[in-house]
């Protein structure tokens, strides 16, 4: 079943979160006459998708966190336009933040703007922006972790990526400063499988039939597995084995 929400209109997509700038009087005036001028519309998006909105209200947090330089969200801290699998529906045109520090997919709530996080079992994939993300369970044995993954690479072997924000804390001018580092970690998933990997050694090692043929792709392609290549130099290695494989 396809949903189509009415939200392509709504004003939050110009309005800051609260935390990392403040809007115009002018903007204020905006975001209301907005509302309401596409509040009819929204009344019957919110009638046909109320399970879209069952979650708990997203409260922010970076007051908690004193000073804060950056911010918790995947990419930009401005709502995007996407998609989202919840419940074994699909849902477009929805506006979506992602937090990448706690991990949760959020939406707005037509008309009065509130914050919804969705229940994050329940959203089987999401895409915004161009990334595609999955749902994945938890695997002990691999000391696997629960939660959203990008699809980077799939195929008989698939690359996903955890993006993550940790917060460092530092002292600026006397002042307490938290700080959003973002430190991503990439897995191969085979056989339903997934291995932590950062290097062509970790990524070869899994394939020890094809081992030889991708030790020459990554010494002919130049493949050095840098801090600033590592996410493309392992997307071009595992697409040349599940090219290989076929």
């Amino acid at each position: 079943m396809k949903h189509m929400l009415l939200l392509g209109g709504l004003a939050f997509f110009v309005a800051p979160l609260t935390g990392f700038g403040q809007s115009s009087a002018t903007d204020s005036t905006l975001l209301v006459a907005s509302v309401k001028s596409a509040s009819s519309h929204y009344t019957a998006a919110i009638s046909n998708n109320s399970e879209l909105f069952n979650g708990p209200e997203y409260v922010f947090y970076n007051k908690a966190l004193q000073k804060t330089k950056g911010h918790p969200f995947f990419e930009t801290d401005q709502p995007q336009k996407g998609s989202v699998l919840y419940n074994g529906a699909s849902f477009s045109d929805v506006p979506l933040l992602y937090d990448i520090k706690l991990d949760q997919l959020i939406t707005f709530y037509p008309v009065s703007l509130l914050k919804i996080q969705l229940i994050t079992p329940s959203v089987g994939s999401f895409s915004v922006n161009n990334h595609s993300f999955i749902y994945l369970s938890e695997d002990k044995e691999a000391n696997f972790t629960a939660g959203f993954y990008e699809l980077l690479v799939s195929g008989e072997a698939s690359v996903i990526a955890r993006r993550v924000k940790e917060t460092e804390k530092s002292i600026q001018g006397g002042q307490i400063e938290y700080s959003f580092i973002e430190r991503d970690k990439y897995y191969i998933r085979y056989n339903e499988k997934p291995s932590l990997v950062s290097s062509a050694a970790d990524i070869t090692r899994l394939f020890p039939d094809q081992k030889k043929e991708l030790q020459k792709f990554v010494k002919s392609n130049r493949l050095r597995f840098k801090k600033n290549s590592r996410e493309k130099d392992m997307i071009q290695l595992v697409s040349y084995y599940n090219a290989l494989s076929k």
